[in-house]
């Protein structure tokens, strides 16, 4: 049995099976106020780590803006529509080639509408993101019933090459899928962890700087 090939299929497999992770994965946008700031924070996944938060901040957003463009399809043309974020010195595409502009414009004028009035927002692109654990169940688990088949019917499934060839293609992707899924775990956890310890140390920092201050002003 080619053991190469098994593991480029594999391989292949578990890309797929990632894309479809990180496909899902709705992208999430933000407007904070940080030390009297307006931040813009877009937060979406990692390719290879589909359960790790990739992080974004700006600073100095001025506007929000919706960009038209044609598409060619093989036999037509069409309108998508990006949503643009615009900085001093550069540009940032918020969601791209969107064809509902409806939605869009909704984002837009939200976005504007915090800018103006210096007000936080949260907007999470609407896609089937809540359900990115259950598919990947689905994606793990679902074709083990092709294996349990042949073993419930009796079939002598060892002595069958091509139904240990998917057997094998099948255990090796899902363990690379899995052995990345865990990674992402363990580097999301730490940074969550760090991230808590960094807050942590500024909330001491400022408990110190207002206990000096206040102390100051008794001394005066």
């Amino acid at each position: 049995m080619n053991f190469s090939f098994i593991f480029i299929i594999a391989v292949v497999i578990s890309i797929c099976e990632l894309a479809v992770l990180y496909i899902v994965t709705p992208k999430k946008f933000e407007l904070k106020i940080i030390d009297n700031i307006l931040m813009a924070i877009i937060s979406k996944d990692y390719f290879f780590l589909p359960f790790t938060t990739k992080v974004r901040k700006y600073k100095g957003i001025q506007e929000a803006y919706i960009r038209s463009r044609e598409e060619r399809g093989r036999y037509s043309k069409y309108t998508v529509y990006d949503l643009i974020l615009k900085f001093p010195k550069k540009a940032v595409v918020l969601f791209y080639g969107k064809m509902n502009k409806k939605g869009m414009l909704k984002y837009c004028e939200q976005i504007n509408k915090s800018i103006v009035s210096f007000e936080e927002c949260d907007i999470t692109e609407f896609k089937i993101g809540k359900e990115k654990k259950i598919i990947l169940l689905i994606l793990l688990f679902v074709p083990l019933v092709f294996f349990i088949a042949p073993i419930i019917n009796n079939t002598n499934y060892t002595k069958d090459l091509d139904y240990l060839l998917y057997l094998y293609i099948y255990i090796t992707a899902t363990s690379i899928t899995t052995v990345f899924v865990l990674l992402s775990l363990v580097i999301n956890r730490r940074i969550n962890l760090e991230n808590n310890g960094k807050n942590k140390d500024k909330k001491n920092i400022d408990i110190d700087s207002e206990s000096k201050r206040i102390y100051d002003s008794l001394i005066k």
